[in-house]
């Protein structure tokens, strides 16, 4: 500022007074004291509105997430309680179908009967436990060729090897349905042939 700004400030600060010079202080102290903290809070709780809209749209997708999961978890065990009837039906079958094909392992009709056996399973296997599907196969394959070796007198480790498959079965499907292993007297029950 050149000396004659100065002057001209002063000769207009002169003609209104020296009431108007204090109005002009208070409004300057007023505006720096409160006017601008007033701002400073404002501009403070807007960045705090913006950060509170942030996390709970983050919240938000967390619950969304959730709710979509258990919702997929609650639809799946439905299905599965739907069909836990059904497949505890197909399992029983599959046991009464295995103890026709052991008591006909030494019979003619062994053919015949591994046949209905083979036909059921390719009807019904979905509804088996894995293992228990494979192990049912197994023992059809394997009993119907039990005779075979017997009567072939192949080496007693293959027709021990085939008893075992077929014996493996019961084992097998009370392990996956998750009933109680046959204890020792209900396995000579069922091993009766």
């Amino acid at each position: 500022m050149t000396i004659e700004e100065i002057k001209a400030i002063k000769d207009f600060v002169a003609s209104f007074g020296i009431g108007a010079l204090v109005a002009v202080i208070s409004i300057t102290v007023f505006v720096r004291a409160y006017l601008l903290s007033y701002l400073s809070e404002k501009a403070k709780n807007l960045a705090t509105k913006e950060d509170v809209r942030a996390i709970t749209d983050e919240i938000e997708a967390v619950k969304h997430g959730y709710t979509s999961l258990i919702e997929t978890q609650r639809a799946t065990q439905q299905l599965r309680l739907a069909a836990i009837d059904k497949r505890l039906e197909i399992h029983q079958e599959a046991f009464a179908r295995w103890r026709d094909l052991f008591s006909a392992i030494y019979e003619s009709k062994i053919d015949e009967v591994a046949g209905e056996c083979n036909q059921w399973w390719g009807e019904n296997c979905l509804y088996l436990e894995p293992d228990v599907r494979q192990a049912f196969i197994d023992a059809v394959i394997y009993a119907k060729e039990h005779k075979s070796l017997v009567e072939s007198r192949a080496g007693i480790q293959a027709i021990e090897s085939s008893m075992a498959k077929i014996r493996a079965f019961p084992d097998t499907l009370f392990n996956a349905i998750q009933l109680p292993i046959l204890n020792d007297d209900e396995k000579k029950a069922t091993f009766k042939a």
